[in-house]
């Protein structure tokens, strides 16, 4: 069987290290575009340290899955 080619697209979440909101946007765009992936950030979340020690996945069902 012959291999196909698919566009797939989709909204993705990344959690990324930086000093500031610009250096976190810059992270997340390098690691798309390192992975093949032509996305845009749109949006851009400081996340408290309380949150950063729980298994936080912040997507439309809620923060469980």
């Amino acid at each position: 069987m012959i291999n196909k080619r698919y566009h797939v697209s989709g909204i993705f979440s990344l959690a990324v290290e930086g000093r500031d909101n610009l250096e976190a946007k810059e992270t997340a765009e390098r690691i798309l575009r390192c992975s093949g992936i032509n996305g845009s950030v749109v949006e851009i979340s400081e996340v408290r340290m309380d949150e950063h020690t729980q298994n936080h996945y912040p997507g439309p069902s809620g923060p469980e899955r």
